[in-house]
């Protein structure tokens, strides 16, 4: 009987050993018990360094970790870092000798100089070559970078090279996700990340509605900078214009200067031409030409309404710190306006402006040269408009400046302008010269 009490007796004060130290340590039992789980949680994971057959580093982190030969399988929460790419997976198969990398569950890998990142259910990859595939992928390039972002997705993706990215019947979009408003969608989309994207037989969506088929498009996928090309054609019917097709091709010049040339058709009236021409060749410079212009032959005989719309701004700061500044606009005609003008607002807008000035200020006192010319025209008969035209003019000013300590103030302001005025009608009015109405009836 004794024997047996002992035999209890040690077995009890085995299962209370390990409750000891809690009883003893100066700890508060909640601060020791979120201790506890800490270390335990960090126990859980474990990291290894590894080096592929180039002699590169891979660096492993992992849950468990199971080898045979030259390759390592990683479960549980795996993430491996190799160059600049750091690919993450439920469970990872890291072959040592070849590079090859098989990762299923939850894939996402993000790196490399463009800043991809790509979320998959499972992949191949070439931690040597930077080649493989991923299946069901959604993914952007340049997230952290400003400029121009790009989203695609689709069945399968691969990487056939550094930058190379095959979309296998996706979609591609520069605008954010998950609600782009347009998107290119096609069985073939070839990503070249900070060139462009090749897209063959697209269809291209708005809010996902296919608005237009092309063979063959190219919009850029650069984080930075722009490239040449055509834009995406217009296509449509108008009643007044009929059918009507057209194309730009955008100029990238150089980093100061670019251009969009394009043409319209219209089969009721005729050809159509719009050209815009930006530049900033510094800092404190820019110029902008934009010109609109109609080849028209008319709905009937006769009733042609074509006509030219140029608008240039510029401005300057020139040599002796004089400042220039020019805002030039003609328009051949009213009727060409109302017939052709996209924009409600301009259409009904029968006033046309231009200025031009020159000018500089030293302490205070200001020097202007100018000259502008106004034009409306009173309706849609040709050559029915008033013109008047300021030219030249000179200006010269002064602020207001104390005289001595006196608390009397002094300032001036010369002006010297030629005027010149005309109204064209069918009768009436004749021309005017400076103030005095000339040939009045």
């Amino acid at each position: 009987m004794s024997s047996q009490l002992k035999i209890v007796t040690v077995l009890l004060l085995c299962h209370l050993f390990p409750g000891v130290p809690l009883v003893i340590s100066q700890a508060r039992p909640e601060a020791k018990a979120v201790q506890t789980a800490a270390v335990t949680q960090e126990q859980a994971r474990s990291k290894i360094a590894l080096s592929a057959a180039e002699g590169e580093p891979v660096n492993a982190s992992f849950k468990e970790l199971e080898k045979k030969g030259d390759v390592y399988t990683f479960r549980g929460d795996v993430e491996i870092v190799f160059r600049d790419y750091t690919l993450r997976a439920d469970a990872i198969e890291y072959n040592s000798a070849t590079g090859e990398v098989v990762a299923t569950g939850n894939v996402a890998m993000d790196g490399g100089i463009r800043d991809i990142h790509i979320t998959a259910t499972h992949g191949t990859y070439n931690a040597g070559t930077r080649t493989g595939k991923f299946y069901d992928v959604a993914g952007t390039t340049g997230a952290r970078f400003r400029g121009r972002n790009v989203a695609f997705a689709g069945k399968m993706i691969e990487q056939t090279g550094p930058d190379v990215y095959v979309v296998h019947h996706g979609s591609v979009t520069s605008c954010e996700l998950p609600h782009p408003k347009w998107t290119f969608n096609a069985e073939r989309i070839v990503l070249d990340v900070g060139s462009s994207a090749h897209i063959f037989n697209t269809t291209f969506r708005l809010k996902g509605v296919p608005i237009i088929y092309l063979p063959y498009a190219a919009p850029p996928v650069e984080r930075l900078g722009r490239q040449s090309g055509f834009l995406i054609p217009s296509l449509g019917t108008s009643s007044t214009k009929g059918t009507f097709v057209g194309d730009s091709f955008y100029w990238a010049v150089n980093r100061s200067i670019d251009a969009v040339l394009g043409a319209e058709y219209f089969s009721k009236r005729g050809w159509a031409l719009h050209e815009d021409f930006r530049a900033r060749p510094s800092e404190k410079s820019s110029l902008t030409l934009n010109y609109f212009g109609v080849i028209d032959r008319g709905l009937t005989p006769g009733n042609d309404k074509g006509g030219h719309d140029v608008k240039l701004n510029g401005e300057a700061l020139l040599p002796g710190d004089f400042r220039g500044v020019a805002s030039l606009n003609y328009l051949s005609s009213f009727v060409f306006r109302l017939a052709f003008t996209p924009n409600f607002s301009q259409a009904v807008d029968s006033e046309v402006k231009s200025v031009a000035f020159l000018s500089k200020t030293v302490q205070g006192f200001s020097v202007n040269v100018f000259g502008s010319r106004y034009q409306n025209f009173q309706s849609t008969t040709r050559n029915d408009l008033v013109t008047i035209l300021h030219a030249p003019g000179f200006e010269v000013s002064g602020v207001d400046q104390q005289i001595a300590w006196s608390p009397l103030y002094w300032s001036f302001d010369l002006a010297a302008e030629g005027l010149l005025g005309h109204q064209h009608a069918n009768s009436g009015w004749g021309t005017f010269d400076d103030d005095n109405m000339v040939g009045a009836t």
